[in-house]
C-alpha cells in the first residue's frame, strides 16, 4: 500500500482540535491495509473528548495464514498534562469483547509522546501493508513519535510465523529522548522487552559501524551505507525491512532514497534525521523508515 501522509497540527488545546489529529491517523491505518474491529467500546471521533486517554481503537492484520495480531492504540495526552499527543500501543494474538487484549503473547505498551507541539501543522508518514506497520508522526524539527511492527524474515526475505519484531520512539526539540524494542516468539512469547528512559535511551540491535571509533559517514564514493536492524532473540534474527539506520549528515532529514541490496528488493525510505533516534549523539547516527 502507498504511504499515508497527513498533515495536521499535534495540537490538544480543545476537543476538536484533538480530533483533527486524531482521527486523520485512524483513517491512514484503514488506508495501508490493517483491518479495524468495531463494537469493542472504541472511540467515537464525532463525540469524543480530549483527556489524558480519551479512547481507543482495536486494529488487527490481515494476511492470512499467518497469525493474526491485533493492535491497542490509544489517544490522548501525556501524563504530565493534555497539550501534547499521546499515542499508547500494545499489541496481542488476541482480543475480547471489551477491547482487551488476550493470548499468550502480549506485548509491552509503547508509550509515545510527541516532541512537536501546538497550532503549526506538521507532517506524520504510516507505511504498511496487511501484515506491516511503521510510522512517523509529528515528524520535523529534528523529532518525531514512531512505531514499527513487522513479522519476521527468512533468508529470503519472506515474512514468516516465527516472532514479530517491535521498535518504538519518541524524542525531538524538546529534548524527550525514548525508545524502545521488544521480540515476540510465537512459542516463547516476549524475550526481550527492553524500554529505553531519558537517561539511558535503548540501542536497538543492528550491525553498526564503529561509532566511537572515528566513523562519521556511511558514503563510500558513490554508494550511501545503510545500516539494517536485526530482532534480538539470543541469536540474531534476520534483518526487519521497516526501520533502517544512517548518518545523520549523509541524508537531509525527510529526504528520500531508494535501496536496493536488502533481500534484493527495493524499498524507497525516508528519512527521520536530527537526534529523535539518537543512537549516537557524535556523530548523529539515526533512522529512515519505509515509504512504500
Amino acid at each position: 500500500m502507498a504511504t499515508q501522509q497527513l498533515d495536521t497540527a499535534p495540537d490538544n488545546s480543545s476537543d476538536a482540535a484533538f480530533r483533527l489529529w486524531g482521527e486523520p491517523i485512524s483513517l491512514a491505518l484503514a488506508a495501508v491495509g490493517l483491518v479495524k474491529v468495531t463494537g469493542l467500546g472504541e472511540i467515537d471521533w464525532d463525540t469524543v473528548v480530549r483527556g489524558e486517554m480519551a479512547g481507543f481503537e482495536i486494529w488487527r492484520t490481515d494476511d492470512s495464514p499467518l497469525t493474526t495480531w491485533y493492535f491497542r492504540i490509544e489517544y490522548g495526552g501525556d501524563s504530565g498534562g493534555i497539550a501534547e499527543p499521546f499515542v499508547n500501543i500494545q499489541c496481542a494474538t488476541g482480543v475480547d469483547g471489551s477491547g482487551n487484549l488476550t493470548g499468550s503473547q502480549i506485548s509491552a505498551s509503547f508509550n509515545l509522546q510527541s516532541p512537536n507541539t501546538g497550532a503549526t501543522s506538521r507532517t506524520s508518514y504510516i507505511s504498511g501493508d496487511s501484515g506491516r506497520l511503521v510510522m512517523a508522526l509529528f515528524t520535523g524539527n529534528s523529532g518525531s513519535m514512531g512505531f514499527s511492527f513487522e513479522r519476521s524474515r527468512d533468508a529470503n526475505g519472506d515474512e514468516t510465523d516465527d516472532e514479530v519484531a517491535l521498535q518504538a520512539w519518541s524524542d525531538g526539540a524538546q529534548n524527550r529522548q525514548y525508545r524502545s524494542a521488544q521480540t515476540i516468539h510465537k512459542t516463547d512469547g516476549p524475550i526481550f522487552p527492553k524500554n529505553g528512559p531519558t537517561s539511558s535511551p535503548l540501542v536497538w540491535s543492528g550491525i553498526y559501524p564503529p561509532l566511537d571509533g572515528g566513523a562519521t559517514t556511511g558514503v563510500s564514493g558513490l554508494n550511501q551505507g545503510l545500516y539494517p536492524l536485526h530482532p534480538w532473540r539470543g541469536p540474531v534474527g534476520a534483518p526487519s525491512t521497516n526501520l533502517v539506520m544512517y548518518f545523520d549528515a549523509d541524508i537531509p532529514e525527510l529526504s528520500q532514497i531508494t535501496h536496493s541490496e536488502l533481500y534484493g528488493q527495493s524499498h524507497t525510505y525516508l528519512a527521520l534525521g536530527g537526534t529523535n533516534l539518537l543512537i549516537a549523539s557524535s556523530p548523529v547516527f539515526t533512522a529512515m523508515m519505509r515509504y512504500d
